[in-house]
């Protein structure tokens, strides 16, 4: 560590572990370090070269407010080491804090610098000090900034009159009323650390909840399963059923909504849920719903959407009054296309459509389940989703605004509105959902 004039080598770049390496595997009793911070990744990058010796650390924070001083230097470590992102970290926290209760690592901290350095040997109040026998003096915190980032200076101090005043002013600072020990409080704040859940544990639980194993289905081989996106959603999709009696699925054409839709149908009815099926599409896609029943126990009926507004009598619309005069709770009623109801009176605006007098009552009186599939729920204006959104259950909290963002006397518009209408707000550049208004999108 010195040259052949027994001159001490100063150190100054942007690697301060190297120049602490040498002093710190020399170490055999004892390693005292005042810093201005600390980060359990800067202890890292020391602890490989650190036999089995007693560690001091002395932090020094500028702060008046000796609580605030207590909670920031535990904040400033676990904020860092949430931070810190790489696979050893876990592994670093279980050294540290074995460290910590087998008692060779003690933190204090104090107010103010931990130690200020002499003016005249121009050093700036970062020090490491080994066996109190050397000490490096210099800027580099304990941090992997300044160990590794940070071009910092740390001058080798051997003269043992400078090397005891080092010695002598740690150790009061260590003793001084104004020290307060962090020890136990570190300990405890990082094994409640250890103890959180780890993201890849939290993102297994998270795909568990989403994508729930079904119990077997006894299904025709020739039955089209959904794919994996295609489940998630379906997940979503069940969960909303239950919670709110019904949901809007938003998918682009192509996406599979007939697949999802009718495996939707399927889970409830192995689940019990329901006992009858009947589909609102337009007359072009009963081929592909005809398709995709075929291949289930669903007990289903097809009939084509535009019925629903149709007032003369004839044997299709009959058709329809007659399995409508069935529903119960026991029913689902699926919506192909619910862009078709974005309008909920009549072109001339003198009364509500046929189709929400035929379909809100079934929902609302006969707790139906009902589910809306679209493509394209928007097109002119908030209203459209809104109005589709009308065929929902009325399960939202109660809302204070109307679409357009103004505030209501849900009392005096009852006969019309609902206050627990699931609806979104129209603002100047976006929409506002109101509150978690049940519709995955995809």
């Amino acid at each position: 560590m010195s040259t052949s004039t027994d001159r001490p080598i100063d150190h100054w770049s942007s690697n301060a572990v190297e120049a602490l390496k040498p002093y710190l595997q020399r170490a055999e009793r004892s390693v005292d370090v005042a810093t201005g911070y600390f980060t359990v990744q800067g202890y890292d990058l020391i602890r490989p070269h650190l036999g089995a010796v007693r560690v001091r650390l002395l932090l020094g924070f500028d702060e008046n407010d000796r609580e605030k001083l207590r909670e920031a230097v535990i904040e400033n470590i676990l904020a860092h080491l949430a931070s810190w992102d790489v696979a050893d970290r876990r592994a670093a926290v279980i050294e540290l804090v074995c460290c910590l209760k087998n008692r060779q690592l003690f933190i204090g901290h104090t107010e103010g610098a931990a130690i200020e350095g002499r003016a005249q040997w121009g050093n700036h109040g970062k020090v490491y000090i080994f066996d109190d026998t050397y000490v490096l003096a210099g800027s580099a915190n304990l941090t992997h900034s300044g160990l590794k980032n940070n071009v910092e200076n740390l001058t080798p101090v051997e003269e043992s009159d400078r090397v005891q005043y080092y010695v002598d002013t740690f150790q009061s600072k260590w003793d001084s009323d104004a020290t307060e020990d962090l020890t136990q409080e570190l300990l405890d704040a990082l094994l409640r650390w250890l103890a959180l859940d780890r993201p890849f544990d939290i993102y297994l639980k998270t795909l568990h909840v989403l994508l729930r194993e079904e119990q077997p289905l006894d299904l025709r081989p020739e039955y089209k399963y959904p794919v994996d996106y295609q489940k998630a959603v379906i997940e979503r999709v069940l969960r909303q059923l239950d919670q709110y009696r019904g949901a809007m699925l938003v998918a682009s054409t192509g996406l599979g909504k007939t697949v999802m839709a009718t495996h939707v149908a399927v889970r409830l009815a192995h689940q019990r849920r329901i006992t009858n099926v009947i589909i609102f599409s337009p007359k072009q896609v009963h081929p592909d719903w005809k398709e995709s029943i075929r291949t289930t126990p669903l007990n289903a009926e097809i009939f084509t959407r535009n019925l629903l507004d149709v007032s003369r009598s004839g044997k299709a619309l009959k058709e329809v009054e007659k399995a409508l005069k069935y529903v119960d709770n026991r029913y689902l009623i699926i919506i192909d296309e619910s862009q078709h109801f974005r309008n909920r009176v009549k072109a001339d605006a003198t009364a509500l459509r046929r189709s929400f007098k035929r379909l809100e009552p079934l929902v609302r009186e006969r707790k139906a389940l009902i589910l809306l599939l679209t493509a394209t729920p928007y097109s002119k204006g908030v209203s459209d989703i809104n109005n589709q959104l009308k065929l929902l259950p009325h399960t939202a909290p109660p809302a204070e605004f109307d679409e357009k963002g103004r505030g209501v006397f849900w009392q005096l518009l009852d006969d019309k509105l609902s206050a627990h209408a699931w609806s979104v707000l129209e603002q100047e550049d976006f929409l506002i959902g109101s509150y978690a208004c049940p519709w995955p999108l995809l």
